[in-house]
């Protein structure tokens, strides 16, 4: 089981082992509509699930007689995970259980290549969890599971793994500017307040790493007979590939991936191949005749169009094979 939909009135029990044994974890619908979770990879719980209760919303594991499952159970709210003593609901990440109003998200810890940011000060309260190599590049797709709302400005602090680091940047689609947190390379790493750095409740896209990883590394380079586009200057954001004499003359009409805005008027910077030349053109639609506002040859490098009053300003784009290369 790798996600979920509950109803509006259900509640569901999650464990680990058969029988209902080993943690659990325990969801609840929020009485008003149907609540997807849509990727329980987050909280560590992704392919764990051995046995299930399914109930009414308002049942709870320890309101059931004989005191529910034998295992440790995790309080989920309409979501999340806490961590849980032997036979004590916690609050953990998504809500508190009945007699337990201290949520305990700090024995919660990453493994060498994961890190974990939380929605408190502290490492505290709600919290996701990701592995070396996963992109969020818009934590307004993200909800929060213990509240209305979602995870755009909202990481207080963060743990990271001895190998790990997380690259989180102030906009969506890892824009500008940008901070490395890095493992240490022998324990997990605790950044308990980043307010204090200017950075809480600023995050809007994560990339998670190894402790080496550089930015740059993930910088997409250009086949000889291709040009990258791309949406922000320094060849970061989004891009887009064309290849040679497979023109895109009305970008209003291609779209950056998993987005309904289109490429019209968002090229920054460009990367031209070492057999082809890129045309660019201020309008959609260029005749046959129409001179482009610019012409980069075989192997151009533009770190930055907005230098030369070019950036944000491409509609059209002309991929040809430089013959004078």
């Amino acid at each position: 089981i790798s996600s979920l939909k509950i109803g509006k009135d259900t509640a569901v029990l999650l464990c680990t082992d058969i029988d209902f044994g080993g943690p659990c974890i325990f969801f609840s619908g929020d009485g008003q509509r149907s609540t997807d979770i849509i990727s329980l990879h987050g909280t560590g719980w992704e392919d764990r699930i051995s046995s299930m209760k399914v109930r009414a919303r308002g049942w709870t594991p320890w309101s059931e007689s004989g005191g529910s499952s034998g295992g440790s159970q995790e309080q989920g709210g309409t979501g999340g995970t806490g961590g849980g003593s032997q036979g004590e609901p916690s609050g953990g990440s998504g809500g508190t259980g009945p007699g337990n109003e201290q949520a305990r998200s700090e024995e919660i810890d990453p493994l060498e290549n994961e890190i974990i940011f939380f929605k408190n000060t502290g490492c505290q309260g709600e919290h996701r969890m990701y592995a070396d190599g996963e992109d969020l590049p818009d934590l307004r797709q993200l909800p929060f599971w213990d509240s209305t709302g979602n995870w755009n400005d909202g990481i207080s602090s963060l743990k990271i793994g001895a190998n790990a680091q997380a690259y989180v940047c102030t906009h969506i689609d890892f824009g500008e500017p940008c901070v490395q947190h890095r493992g240490d390379g022998s324990g997990v790493t605790r950044i308990d307040n980043l307010h204090a750095s200017g950075w809480g409740d600023r995050i809007s896209s994560i990339k998670v790493r190894g402790k080496n990883w550089n930015p740059e590394d993930d910088i997409p380079e250009p086949q000889a007979d291709e040009v990258i586009f791309f949406e922000h200057v320094d060849y970061g954001g989004k891009h887009l590939i064309v290849k040679a004499n497979r023109h895109e003359l009305d970008l209003t009409k291609v779209f950056l991936e998993n987005s309904n805005t289109s490429w019209n008027d968002k090229i920054s910077s460009i990367k031209v191949g070492s057999s082809v030349k890129a045309e660019i053109y201020e309008h959609i639609n260029p005749g046959s005749n129409t001179r482009p506002i610019h012409t980069y040859p075989a192997g151009s490098r533009v770190p930055t169009l907005h230098s030369f009053g070019w950036g944000d300003r491409i509609s059209a784009i002309r991929v040809l094979d430089d013959l004078g290369n």
